[in-house]
């Protein structure tokens, strides 16, 4: 009668202990998916960064083309503006 006891004492501590491990094996689970998660949300909000990063060089660098296409029509223009003002004194020159 003693050693019938003792295994259903024995069988209530293996539920109580299966429970238990349940709850843990639970617990992890869920901690692991909003670990998972959060590790996605990271490498998004990264790689949302390295998007307007590169869209902050881009247009940096076509503000950098137009100045220089800016530039070059300037210089252009001022050596014509510069040929133009001698063949014009040249011109009034040649009337004396």
């Amino acid at each position: 009668e003693g050693a019938v006891k003792a295994i259903e004492d024995i069988d209530k501590l293996l539920t109580v202990l299966n429970n238990k491990q349940s709850e843990i094996g639970a617990v992890f689970n869920r901690l692991e998916s909003v670990a998972m998660s959060n590790t996605m949300g990271v490498e998004n909000m990264s790689a949302g960064l390295s998007t307007i990063v590169d869209a902050d060089i881009a247009k940096l660098n076509s503000e950098y083309v137009k100045n220089q296409i800016l530039q070059n029509a300037s210089s252009a223009l001022m050596v014509q503006a510069s040929n133009l003002n001698r063949e014009v004194v040249l011109g009034l020159l040649r009337n004396l």
